[in-house]
């Protein structure tokens, strides 16, 4: 039933228990151990697909003779504290490293079932993946240097519809620039993997039209995500470390930015989500996945909790070879898209389209909001928590909570239930945009 055998090495009893309780979701079995040189890999049925090694406090990585003694499948998994991205880079050397996931004061559970599936199951593309079942998402292709500026406008509003404040935005579009601008200008390789463009100046790229990328952007209420495709796969495991270790050394303005850099500005990136996702194709094609977490953002809270590398098996390379599509929601008076009319859109029109329906959406939305308050919706795993709004109760999760009187500034909004440790989180309620959705994954109390 269980197919794959899930080792973690760590002392934190937190720790093993919520990877306890996680790993049926992944189609594991879970073995702990203290210390990496007590795995074992000599047991035919016992040998790790997937290694998750607990490295925060400066506890010691598997050493290099034991990563030599690896089964060729596993993989390895770190965990990390939040930015410890320094130190944790060198452990990302090795090529079973697949990057690492942060835990202090929260676990996000659903990205760790996630990134453990894809390095078990070896499928590893697709935006879709990080995001809840239902949730809308947007595709564009794109070619030349103009439709890269419109499809940044089109975001950027996007953005501005579901709520990300100006800050917010501005990072998101800094971030889809850059991702952008890589894969339309430094992905391309002629026929001895050279860089197409490496002889033409920066300034003449703009005029060019290049072999198209898909771009693809969705908002959940807590996340805003954006993947960025392109069919070259010429970005390399190596290409990523040599520019991870650049960024782990220095400021953003000590990176040179220059053209033909395949990690241009990925320092800059880091800082600004919350979490970076490279999934290779090698020869195929690459596709970044980053993601903005706007709860820990209304915190203050920036820079990547996690990074991950997934490296596609040959046996899925078919599978990575995706139609871009604008998929239009059934709202009244939206247009209905099917998906090979829209991949034959040029940019504008699919632009336009997406903007069509948003407008349609929200305005929806809006006119319904008009009518009805705003509200601050509560959820908890476990369910039946006390949520406290500036130190008055409001009911047990899940609960709704009128944010119509509420004034601007910032309201501490907690959420108790015994047994459990207390979950805080501070916004800015006076200024949202919309309904406000909070998920408290509650944490087990040790004591």
């Amino acid at each position: 039933m269980l197919r794959f055998n899930l080792v973690t090495v760590t002392s934190d009893a937190g720790l093993k228990r919520d990877i306890k309780r996680l790993s049926t979701a992944t189609g594991s079995t879970p073995v702990f151990v203290a210390d990496p040189t007590h795995v074992d890999l000599e047991t035919g049925d016992q040998l790790p697909d997937l290694m998750v090694c607990d490295v925060r406090a400066g506890a010691a990585p598997p050493p290099p003779s034991m990563l030599a003694r690896l089964p060729e499948r596993t993989k390895l998994l770190y965990i990390t504290s939040e930015h410890e991205l320094a130190s944790v880079i060198e452990h990302l050397q090795h090529p079973k490293s697949a990057g690492f996931v942060c835990r202090d004061d929260r676990f996000d559970e659903e990205e760790f079932i996630i990134t453990a599936t894809k390095l078990l199951r070896g499928e590893v593309f697709g935006l879709a993946k990080y995001l809840p079942w239902g949730v809308t998402s947007y595709s564009l292709t794109l070619k030349t240097y103009d439709e890269k500026l419109l499809a940044i406008d089109v975001i950027n509003e996007y953005c501005r519809l579901a709520g990300c404040r100006g800050p917010v935005r501005e990072r998101i579009q800094l971030v889809a620039d850059e991702l952008m601008m890589n894969a339309l200008y430094h992905a391309p390789i002629d026929e001895g993997g050279q860089s197409r463009y490496r002889n033409v100046p920066r300034k003449d790229m703009t005029a060019l039209e290049v072999p198209p990328i898909q771009v693809q952007y969705a908002c959940n209420g807590r996340y805003f995500a954006i993947a960025v495709k392109d069919s070259f796969g010429s970005l390399t495991r190596e290409t990523i470390m040599k520019y991870l270790s650049r960024a782990a050394q220095a400021d953003a303005q000590d990176i040179e930015r220059k053209a033909g850099g395949a990690g241009l500005g990925l320092l800059t990136v880091l800082k600004s989500v919350s979490k970076l996702v490279f999934n290779l194709s090698p020869k195929n094609a690459t596709e970044v996945v980053a993601l903005f977490d706007m709860e820990l953002f209304a915190k203050g809270k920036m820079g990547a909790r996690s990074l991950n590398l997934f490296v596609a098996p040959p046996r899925a390379q078919a599978a990575t070879q995706a139609v871009a599509t604008v998929n239009m929601p059934g709202v009244e008076g939206a247009p209905q898209a099917s998906q090979r009319w829209v991949a034959g859109l040029g940019v504008a029109a699919a632009a336009a389209l997406v903007l069509l329906a948003g407008t349609l959406i929200f305005k929806k939305r809006g006119e319904a909001e008009a009518r009805q308050p705003s509200k601050l919706m509560v959820q908890s795993a476990p369910e039946q928590a006390t949520v406290m709004l500036d130190d008055q109760e409001k009911g047990m999760t899940p609960v709704e909570i009128s944010t119509a009187n509420v004034a601007p500034g910032l309201h501490r909004v907690t959420v108790k239930k015994l047994g459990f440790r207390d979950y805080t989180i501070e916004l800015d309620l006076g200024q949202a945009v919309g309904n406000v959705m909070v998920r408290a994954p509650l944490a087990a109390n040790d004591k």
